[in-house]
């Protein structure tokens, strides 16, 4: 049989399949289920700064083959998530999980940046750049192009950084902070 283990910076995962965040990673019950599952890892909800509804109904459809969505980012909030993160990586030491996290300005990313990195949240963190179902708020242009001038200062270095399909994936472990100097 095919070996799927992988690897990111230096987390391990036994296989590379994973949730992306989106219509079932909305509550703890969803996040559990997604962790029982037998995916490498899975991806929370990504989170804005204070809980959002999104998009009024209807906003999904299931299909015949697959679904179609304009959620709108409707989320718990920072908190939740984070929190939710932090029992996880209590329970589950080892298993890494990625934060998802959706600022709609450039000032709600770094507030929310701030927060995950004063927190003992020692998973991966990814920053959702390309919700396009949120009216009146287009990606930042500097995020995609110049991502790290969107991140606060700080004395250490980035370990690795990834942007894939406009999600900016940040890495960090333990006490190594992922923050840019």
């Amino acid at each position: 049989m095919t070996d799927l283990q992988t690897s990111i910076g230096d987390f391990q995962f036994d296989n590379v399949f994973m949730n992306a965040s989106g219509v079932r990673c909305y509550t703890e019950e969803d996040l559990d289920a997604l962790a029982q599952s037998d995916a490498g890892t899975f991806v929370t909800k990504s989170a804005t700064q204070a809980k959002r509804l999104g998009n009024p109904s209807p906003r999904y459809a299931r299909l015949e083959l697959g679904s179609i969505n304009s959620m709108g980012l409707p989320n718990e909030g920072l908190d939740y998530y984070l929190n939710y993160a932090l029992k996880f990586q209590e329970k589950h030491p080892g298993q890494w999980i990625f934060l998802s996290v959706a600022g709609l300005t450039m000032e709600e990313n770094l507030a929310m940046a701030h927060t995950i990195e004063d927190s003992d949240f020692n998973g991966l963190v990814e920053f959702n750049l390309s919700c396009p179902n949120v009216p009146g708020k287009p990606q930042p242009v500097t995020i995609l192009t110049e991502p790290r001038k969107c991140l606060p200062t700080s004395s250490r270095s980035l370990p690795n950084q990834q942007a894939l399909n406009c999600h900016l994936i940040l890495i960090s472990r333990n006490s190594t902070k992922w923050l840019p100097s």
